[in-house]
């Protein structure tokens, strides 16, 4: 029996947060609590929940990369849209400082004929070359035209999805220019006999509807790069007026076209307009 003064045993201090609590014995044989560290163990991920996670980013992609695509394409058509107008207003300056007529060769300046008797014009270009193109090839190579007319050549001529070959006056612009001012209205009258003797330069003032009638317009299938349709013409495509505005339109929207026999009969919205510049696309 021990036998001696009592003392008075204040309580343990509360334990440190993160740490267990548990009892020891001490050396009076009392159970007093102690402190144990709390150990986080990490568990490894298992192969269910990474296939969820692949499954998840495959959705994602599957919606994300669409609307990717359409952000790239809308931006491409507004930089198409901003070209045309560029190559729209280069040409009507011409246009201002030569009587009002539209800048085109001169017919029969070259001996050469093209698609058997279709006369050929010849150009004096600023490298000191020559060049001949038939009279209806101005409406692929009109910036040949502004070349040699002194402009220097500008990136606006071509579409932004041309790719990386390079750009030179040489090349075929990817915006064509209506044939409308390449010959009278007669010429393209539906049925009409369509004689040589009716091309000529139009003038700007001959054009009756300058925001109705089409001046430029993106090739439909480089437009529909953009878009990767396999009907070009029901996509919307930019479109420049006489009156210096573009748009993306539709060229199954616009006037039937007339066809040109001496271009084996092919006829293209905005191109070959019905009664040329009496008439309208839209």
């Amino acid at each position: 029996l021990y036998v001696g003064k009592l003392y008075a045993v204040a309580a343990p201090p509360p334990p440190p947060s993160g740490y267990k609590t548990g009892m020891s014995n001490s050396k009076w044989g009392t159970r007093v609590e102690c402190g144990a560290p709390q150990l986080m163990l990490r568990r490894g991920v298992t192969l269910i929940e990474l296939l969820v996670v692949f499954g998840v980013l495959a959705v994602l992609l599957a919606i994300l990369t669409p609307v990717l695509g359409m952000v790239r394409s809308t931006a491409a058509d507004t930089a198409s849209l901003s070209n045309i107008r560029q190559s729209t207003s280069g040409v009507i300056v011409h246009c201002e400082s030569s009587s009002g007529l539209f800048p085109l060769g001169k017919s029969g300046s070259s001996n050469m004929s093209f698609m058997g008797q279709q006369r050929g014009i010849l150009l004096r270009l600023p490298d000191n070359s020559d060049y001949a193109m038939s009279w209806f090839g101005q409406t692929a190579y009109w910036p040949l035209i502004l070349w040699s007319m002194g402009d220097e050549p500008a990136e606006a001529w071509w579409s932004p999805d041309a790719g990386n070959t390079a750009l030179t006056p040489y090349r075929p612009s990817d915006y064509l220019l209506t044939q409308s001012v390449m010959a009278g209205p007669s010429y393209w009258e539906r049925e009409a006999s369509q004689d040589p003797a009716s091309w000529r330069p139009m003038r700007y003032t001959d054009v009756v509807s300058p925001s109705r009638k089409g001046l430029l317009v993106e090739h439909p299938q480089r437009a529909s790069m953009r878009w990767r349709t396999k009907a070009p013409l029901q996509r919307a495509s930019p479109v420049s007026f006489v009156d210096g505005h573009a748009r993306l339109l539709r060229l199954t929207d616009a006037t039937p076209p007339v066809a040109n026999t001496w271009q084996g009969d092919s006829k293209m919205p905005v191109i070959h307009t019905e009664r040329g510049v009496l008439g309208h696309d839209y």
